[in-house]
């Protein structure tokens, strides 16, 4: 399957077009597929080479399969949903909804480095609504970053890239260290091979916090590449012992382009894990009061940014929206043994009835 259209046929289901190749991930494709009637109704569909997931080790396999088991219990209208997951002899499958809009990266960057604070306040709404769809069912997403937030073509955001979330346990609770740096809770930095104390909800809404200071001035809160980043939590002297020692993080300075009400709701958001806001205390502050949270949640509100459609269309915005790479040989990707294939049990799904999203886009 190209750029051109081509057809596969999926086990009761019928036959679908795949309309074109968006692009390489590090272990397959990923396409746009649509109904034989047409393109009203597009789908992502994600290829992943069996062989290429084995060559990688256990543990990149064992990743790929939490995604597709977190995918099959989260359902929410602010989430890119798995649809059904299925496999032949050399490729699992996965049908997602397609996100025309790219991701909150791409679109802060084509806006001119920053977004307004309407369009800040209309994604962080969303945003908020998905984290309280998944914490319900104990998920916490561990990865909040603009690259992980999509946008349908009506402009609504949702929550994707599930592959490193996890369940919390009895107590709130999960361990790990696990996230992309720029935007990970300070708390997270404590994690050692010898010392894994416990966070919870609160590392997501960190993410969150950071999300949106990004959009409102054009950078991170705590600004530098990961390193540098991670040195401001950690003692040089601690380099060996694995981030051994976590300090209080640097104090944040906010320009003043930050409006004073988002000011003050950041300081709830971008502070140590104990006194940082729930879900629920941030969607209550004063400065969400003009929003209709029910009407939002139904998705009723016209969003204040409607992204371009170029993505139905143009092969070069599709390819940089999904962060995808060039297409090129690689090995790893031939003929699977059958023990290997034991390997796959327990990927084919389908979301029941019951559970099936349909957001307005």
């Amino acid at each position: 399957m190209g750029n051109g259209s081509s057809t596969i046929e999926i086990a009761g289901k019928g036959v679908f077009s795949v309309n074109r190749t968006m692009g390489m991930g590090s272990f397959g494709k990923v396409h746009v597929m649509s109904t034989k009637k047409g393109e009203s109704d597009l789908y992502a569909l994600k290829v992943i080479s069996k062989g290429l997931l084995l060559s990688k080790g256990s543990s990149t396999l064992k990743l790929m399969m939490e995604e597709r088991k977190m995918l099959s219990e989260v359902h929410s209208p602010f989430i890119v949903n798995l649809h059904f997951s299925f496999q032949d002899s050399k490729n699992l499958y996965m049908v997602l909804d397609f996100m025309e809009g790219g991701d909150l990266q791409y679109q802060r960057r084509e806006l001119g480095g920053t977004v307004s604070e309407d369009v800040a306040k209309f994604w962080t709404a969303n945003i908020l609504i998905g984290l309280k769809h998944i914490q319900k069912e104990g998920v916490l997403h561990r990865d909040l970053k603009p690259d992980n937030i999509m946008l349908c073509k009506r402009g609504y955001a949702h929550l994707t890239d599930f592959n490193i979330s996890t369940k919390v346990n009895k107590h709130g609770k999960a361990k790990g260290f696990a996230g992309t740096r720029r935007y990970m809770a300070p708390e997270i930095f404590k994690i050692t091979k010898e010392h894994s104390p416990r966070y919870g909800f609160e590392a997501d809404v960190w993410g969150l916090g950071a999300i949106l200071f990004e959009l409102l001035c054009g950078s991170i809160p705590i600004p530098g590449k990961s390193e540098k980043i991670t040195s401001q939590f950690i003692k040089p002297d601690d380099w060996e012992t694995n981030m051994s020692a976590v300090y209080t993080p640097p104090e944040i300075s906010y320009p003043k382009k930050i409006p004073s009400k988002v000011q003050n709701l950041l300081k709830h958001m971008l502070v140590p894990g104990p006194e940082r806001w729930t879900v629920e205390q941030i969607m209550d502050h004063e400065w969400f009061k003009d929003l209709d949270w029910k009407a939002i949640e139904k998705q009723e509100v016209e969003p204040p940014f409607v992204p371009d459609f170029k993505a139905n269309c143009d092969q070069t915005y599709a390819l940089m929206d999904c962060g995808m790479m060039e297409e090129k040989k690689r090995p790893g990707a031939g003929k699977i043994a059958s023990d290997d294939q034991e390997q796959f049990k327990g990927w084919d799904y389908e979301v029941p009835d019951n559970y099936r999203v349909h957001y307005k886009g």
